[in-house]
């Protein structure tokens, strides 16, 4: 049977094209079937030899509000006129998803040094070296890393932006379940060592920075406040020792000379001035090392990784299958391009 293609669309012509094309196809079968068993075979071959990716996971829940049971306290601060509400809403648990995405926090991780085994080297360049591109073109220009910015050239620089890049988008996971605030951070990578390593490393980092932040206001209260307490105190133990050095000197004074009494009272004055100031000082810093407490968030681990990871299973009949249709399709539209572009007719 013979089929010519033209360029009539009418019902019968198409419907002639379409029986022609699969005549055609069908004509090609042990073609298409050869180069489906080839595509398998390569499948099958890949399975054994594609290395498995490794999962790091950890998981914490983050109290963010970790004084809302310290009521009693809060009722004593506020006889006192000292507000321990400290606008918790700021930072929340959303807040610390996307610092763990943040460049910053990403670049300095990958420039702390971890142990592999017995040595320890940056996390970068552990990163680089299972990474053939990014291997072969650190090993031609000679890079270097270092956690120094001063000490990096801009091609370090443009390097280490890629890889954080590539870390964000195809590594690193960061999930917050629905109304709740326990918090998983997955990283994926063919090496073992450095996904366990990198998440440590990456949540130590963030949880620090974030309790950093979140308690930095009160904690810097609390240091002004313990710096104005011991300073007055050192200023009432000099006013004891004066006050008693005033009396030694006119122990037994006429009664009738009131001026002989002023040194002492004037010293005595100055005591009971900063003994009073000293109370306060002493209460106001309680009030302030409670509101610290208040405000420190609680990042409680649950989970930690620990080796071996969960690795990444390779199914053998998956990619067995996937390449014979890969094949069995790539052949066909390379018959079909050939039959209408390179053929008048089909026979």
């Amino acid at each position: 049977m013979s089929t010519e293609f033209t360029e009539d669309t009418t019902p019968g012509t198409l419907q002639q094209n379409i029986s022609g094309l699969f005549n055609y196809l069908r004509s090609k079968r042990r073609y298409i079937i050869f180069t489906a068993l080839v595509f398998a075979v390569g499948g099958l071959i890949l399975s054994f030899i594609k290395k498995p990716a490794y999962t790091a996971e950890s998981s914490f829940v983050l109290d963010n509000n970790a004084g809302s049971g310290m009521g009693n306290f809060a009722s004593i601060a506020a006889l006192a006129g000292v507000s321990m509400d400290n606008g918790s809403g700021v930072f929340s648990a959303d807040n610390i998803v996307e610092l763990y995405r943040s460049r910053t926090l990403l670049e300095n991780t990958l420039l702390t040094r971890a142990a592999f085994g017995n040595e320890s080297e940056l996390l970068i360049d552990r990163y680089i070296a299972s990474q053939p591109k990014w291997r072969d073109l650190v090993a031609e220009k000679h890079i270097k890393f270092t956690a120094n910015r001063t000490q990096r050239d801009r091609t370090a620089d443009s390097v280490l932006y890629e890889v954080v890049k590539e870390i964000r988008k195809k590594a690193l996971t960061v999930d917050k379940l629905e109304k709740k605030t326990i918090i998983t951070v997955s990283v994926t990578s063919k090496d073992e060592l450095f996904a366990k390593n990198f998440n440590e490393q990456l949540v130590g980092n963030v949880n620090a920075l974030f309790v950093q932040i979140k308690s930095a206001k009160a904690a810097q209260n609390v240091k002004v406040l313990q710096r104005q307490t011991d300073s007055v105190k050192r200023t009432l133990n000099a006013n004891m020792q004066g006050a008693a050095a005033a009396l030694d000197d006119v122990p037994y004074a006429n009664p009738l000379e009131q001026s002989l009494k002023v040194p002492s009272q004037r010293k005595s004055a100055d005591l009971q001035a900063n003994a009073a100031v000293y109370a306060e000082l002493i209460k106001n810093l309680e009030l302030a090392k409670l509101t610290l407490l208040r405000e420190t968030p609680l990042i409680q681990s649950i989970d930690k990784p620990q080796l071996p990871l969960e690795k990444e299973k390779i199914s053998k009949v998956i990619y067995t299958i996937a390449g014979g249709i890969t094949g069995a399709v790539l052949i066909t539209i390379w018959f079909i391009i050939w039959g209408l572009f390179y053929k008048k007719q089909i026979n």
